[in-house]
């Protein structure tokens, strides 16, 4: 099967000023895959939600979803699979990085730079 990443978009974005009441660093980095419930669908998402202070105490709240499609469509045994907890996931992560650290930077803040991320190790903890 081959897999293409479509698009990758910011979803929803939140920055607040949170004073000294927060030390920074990544406070929440969840992600999930979706699938249409239609059989004859070839494509699917991966939905990023986290929550990150930055150095200047500002926390960013983002929603990020990246569209991937597929050359067949989407059976029970790929849903599965590792490809939609760990592989989509690494592809669409830099995307995200990037998106981040560019909007912090373009509204006049330093730019937030999340850290890789060991999508494999995740999906050994749920195992």
């Amino acid at each position: 099967m081959q897999l293409q990443l479509l698009e990758s978009k910011i979803t929803n974005l939140n920055l607040t000023y949170v004073g000294d009441e927060n030390s920074f660093g990544i406070k929440k980095l969840d992600y999930r895959a979706a699938f249409s419930d239609d059989k004859e669908e070839r494509t699917f998402w991966i939905l990023f939600s986290i929550s990150v202070v930055s150095e200047e105490m500002f926390k960013v709240d983002i929603e990020y979803a990246s569209k991937f499609s597929c050359s067949e469509n989407i059976t029970s045994g790929f849903i599965e699979s590792s490809f939609p907890r760990v592989n989509a996931p690494a592809i669409a992560y830099p995307f995200l990085r990037s998106a981040l650290a560019n909007i912090m930077l373009q509204s006049g803040h330093d730019p937030v730079i999340l850290p890789s991320y060991n999508f494999t190790k995740t999906k050994e903890k749920e195992g």
